[in-house]
């Protein structure tokens, strides 16, 4: 294989499709009608019928989507502001303080500068409220990943190509393809074999492949007040759930990225050269022979993406533009 395809959500935004983060809030609306819109209360887990923990759907997708926006709205004064476009970034430290932020009312206070033995036992009891509350918030707010998941069994497995026309494109003969979409676009509208797509978090059809989705925050810890003592390793857990592990995608696909040692060729299109996502474009400048190899960015991208560009100059890669897409 001499060409590799680099696919980010652009790719399927060109062709019509509703692959926004924004259309993951609109699903989860959608299945919960009823939710509590800007909810702040406690959330509160029950014991399901199975032994599980379960909360309440329309307090939960209320909480989650209060907190999403609540950061979403830093971005609001932007121009062509998209609505929740950032949320793997939004999901870590963010995520976390404004957790904490929408919930200090039900955390309990340790006085220390009370020192007297007497307050020994409040302090126990605070720490003891603080540890069950604090538990209670990370099994809600981290249960975000799972009805992810479901955004993406359930809507994005389930696109109608069948209106879906192709656009131009360079030749896809002798190529492989690093897709960093859910969707089968590759295959239900150019025909292109399973086995030459690498679907490196993910495939939406595939419920055996593990979706992976979060934040690229690395060495991080979460700063809580001693005053709440009792919550500080909820919320770090928290911060540490709702990370991508891309360590681990790329163990999944080790295989794939040994095979593009005679890549000539790189062709990328949407894809957002986010700081989590570049560790696989290093894993491939070590596999390849930089100075031999041509990067193509589409057109857009060329002209919107400077400081991506600069990136892969100063990796190696040789720079050009195709004015096929």
């Amino acid at each position: 294989m001499k060409r590799l395809y680099i696919i980010g959500n652009g790719f399927d935004l060109e062709h019509g499709l509703e692959t926004k983060y924004s259309q993951f809030k609109k699903y989860l609306i959608n299945k919960h009608p009823n939710y509590y819109q800007e909810y702040d209360g406690l959330l509160e887990s029950k014991i399901g019928n199975h032994g599980e923990i379960v909360f309440d759907m329309d307090e939960l997708v209320g909480a989650i989507i209060s907190v999403i926006d609540h950061i979403d709205s830093e971005f609001a004064n932007q121009k062509d502001y998209p609505e929740w476009n950032k949320l793997e970034e939004h999901v870590g430290t963010k995520y976390a303080y404004t957790i904490l932020d929408h919930n200090e009312f039900f955390l309990n206070k340790n006085d220390w500068g009370n020192m007297n033995d007497s307050y020994d036992k409040v302090r126990i009891s605070s720490y003891n409220n603080n540890e069950i509350l604090s538990g209670d918030l990370e099994a809600a707010y981290t249960s975000f990943k799972g009805l992810f998941d479901d955004w993406v069994r359930d809507y994005c497995a389930n696109i109608s190509f069948d209106c879906v026309g192709k656009i131009d494109t360079p030749s896809f003969k002798d190529s492989v393809f690093l897709n960093f979409n859910y969707t089968s676009t590759l295959e239900d509208v150019y025909g292109v074999d399973r086995n030459n797509i690498c679907y490196v978090h993910g495939y939406a059809k595939d419920y055996n492949s593990e979706i992976f989705f979060g934040h690229g925050e690395k060495n991080v810890r979460f700063e809580l007040s001693d005053v709440y003592l009792g919550a500080e390793n909820s919320f770090e857990d928290i911060l540490k759930k709702m990370r991508k592990d891309t360590e681990k995608a790329f163990r999944n696909n080790t295989d794939f990225f040994n095979r593009l040692g005679s890549i000539e060729e790189i062709y990328s299109f949407g894809f957002s050269f986010s700081d989590v996502d570049m560790e696989y474009i290093d894993a491939i400048r070590s596999r390849v022979n930089v100075e031999k190899v041509i990067w193509y960015f589409n057109k857009h991208d060329y002209i919107e993406k400077r400081e991506s560009i600069k990136r892969i100059a100063d990796m190696g890669f040789k720079v050009a533009k195709t004015e096929i897409w």
